[in-house]
Order: structure tokens, then C-alpha cells, then sequence
């Protein structure tokens, strides 16, 4: 059962931080679970997938306006569609790519942003400060193509100078997979570091051992 969309809409406006966190999650498992067959999905089930509590899985999608049915549990195809409507990952944006190693490469290549609704505008390799024309040739090309995400997989120094340039040239979300955080008062930012994870993992087998 589903709430008006006024009413789930303006729900969704109160979601907390680790409900918003665990929307892309539960988003991707719901892909692989349509995928394999579930046409419904109980909260026991998506909370086996998400590594959660069921109770846990009903208060989240509560909050974003969806209630299973009582012995049925949830439409899988509905679920999925309510969440990417909160995430707004339905809408067409535009992104480019800014580095020269092989992490920018892989980016370029996978198909992670078209998967999420996301068209890939083009990449830049801007490894010299100094390169004012290059710099300028980014900035142009973000202005003239509408780009919407800048995804930095460069060095920290030149993310820095990219965020300034997005300022200009009204791009509106900011990826950051270089070495130093970014932030902005303008734009939307995620800063992302491999290495985070990785040591998390490396912490949590210690605590184990």
C-alpha cells in the first residue's frame, strides 16, 4: 500500500542521513531480486539481502511511503520505482570526467552511470596546474554541454581547482575520488576515498581476531 504522492513527497523531505544512505543499497538489491525471479519481496527477505533487521527494512520503506501487505509483502517493480523516485535517479543528467589514471579510465568505461539514469558527457585529462588552456576548455565545455556532476578522479590540488571551475560554470553535484576532500558552498559534494572502506575492513578483522 502506497500513500498519495503529496503525502509520501512531502515525507520523504524528514528522511534521515542513514535512511538516505541505505536508499541506493536497498535500490541495487532490488535489482538482483527482480532479476532472479521475486515478483513480491517480504521485509524478511529484502532484510536477508540488505544484511538488516526486517524491522529495520519496514521502517525505512515506511518512510518513504510504501507498507507492505500483510502476508504478502511488497510489489518488487513498485518498491524499486518509489525508491528511485526519492533518490531522483530517474531524471537525465550529465556528467564528465576529470583524471588520467586508471581509476579515471575505468569510469569512463563501466557502465555505472548510464545504469543510474546518468549520460556521460565526455572526460578530461588535466594533470598541469599551470595548463590554463586546458583549464579553460573544461570550463567551456561544462557551460555549452549543460554538465550537470563533475566526477574527480585526479589529483587533490587540481580537484580543488575543478570545484571552483564547476562554481562558474554551474555544474550542480561534485564526485570526489581524489586524495584530498573538497567542499562547496554552491554545489552538492560526496567525497569518496577507496582507502576508507579498506580500512574499516582491516579494523573490524582485527576487533574479530
Amino acid at each position: 500500500m502506497y500513500r498519495s504522492k503529496r503525502e509520501a513527497e512531502g515525507h520523504c523531505s524528514h528522511l534521515t542521513e542513514p535512511v538516505r544512505r541505505r536508499l541506493p543499497s536497498y535500490y541495487r538489491a532490488l535489482i538482483g531480486l527482480y532479476a532472479d525471479g521475486y515478483m513480491k519481496i517480504s521485509s524478511v527477505q529484502l532484510a536477508n539481502a540488505m544484511g538488516l533487521a526486517p524491522s529495520q527494512v519496514r521502517t525505512d520503506m515506511l518512510s518513504i511511503g510504501c507498507t507492505g501487505q500483510k502476508g504478502y509483502g511488497y510489489h518488487t517493480a513498485d518498491l524499486y520505482k518509489r525508491i528511485g523516485e526519492v533518490l531522483q535517479i530517474h531524471d537525465r543528467f550529465s556528467a564528465v570526467i576529470v583524471g588520467d589514471g586508471e581509476l579515471s579510465r575505468h569510469l569512463a568505461e563501466c557502465h555505472l552511470f548510464t545504469k543510474r539514469g546518468i549520460k556521460l558527457t565526455g572526460r578530461f585529462s588535466v594533470n598541469d596546474l599551470s595548463d590554463g588552456a586546458m583549464i579553460t576548455e573544461l570550463e567551456e565545455f561544462c557551460l555549452q554541454s549543460h554538465v550537470d556532476i563533475m566526477v574527480l578522479a585526479c589529483d587533490g590540488r587540481i580537484a580543488k581547482k575543478c570545484v571552483e571551475l564547476g562554481e562558474r560554470a554551474g555544474v550542480r553535484g561534485i564526485m570526489n575520488f581524489s586524495d584530498c576532500d573538497v567542499t562547496s558552498d554552491k554545489l552538492t559534494v560526496r567525497n569518496l576515498h577507496i582507502e576508507d572502506p579498506i580500512m574499516m575492513l582491516c579494523s573490524e578483522m582485527n576487533k574479530d581476531d
